[in-house]
């Protein structure tokens, strides 16, 4: 899985689900994009959309700084992006170390996690990639 930080938590996905990691530069915003639909990147002279994935998760969006990334993915054949605080490394997570995600997030955002496992003072949360990204559309 490939890991990328969200706030105190680390969100992971499969590693075959990424298409690409970009530097976030601006986006320039959408209209009518939806409130996480952070705004737009051009990749390969494709339009994507980018989600910010703190905002989707209900927190507060945060700056962009030089570790800010730009997660791409492919969903139902179209690209999508999805801004992280940072990229980290390729790890290995048991399935028997998953919980349920309700209480770290709430009930409300439980949807879009599949579980959450601690790892040291923080967690790894694990996506439900389609939810995550459904705002693009």
């Amino acid at each position: 899985v490939c890991g990328g930080h969200v706030r105190v938590y680390t969100a992971v996905v499969r590693f075959g689900e990424v298409l690409e990691t970009l530097g976030a530069r601006a986006v320039p915003p959408v209209a009518l994009g939806g409130a996480a639909v952070a705004g737009v990147r051009s990749l390969r002279g494709l339009m994507v959309p980018v989600i910010d994935a703190a905002l989707r998760l209900g927190f507060s969006a945060a700056a962009s700084d030089e570790q800010t990334r730009i997660v791409v993915f492919e969903q139902n054949e179209e690209w999508i992006g999805l801004r992280v605080a940072g990229v980290g490394q390729v790890s290995t997570i048991a399935p028997d170390t998953l919980q349920h995600p309700g209480a770290a997030l709430g009930e409300a955002n439980a949807e879009l996690l599949s579980g959450i496992s601690r790892n040291g003072d923080g967690f790894v949360a694990v996506p439900v990639l389609a939810r995550l990204l459904e705002v693009a559309r």
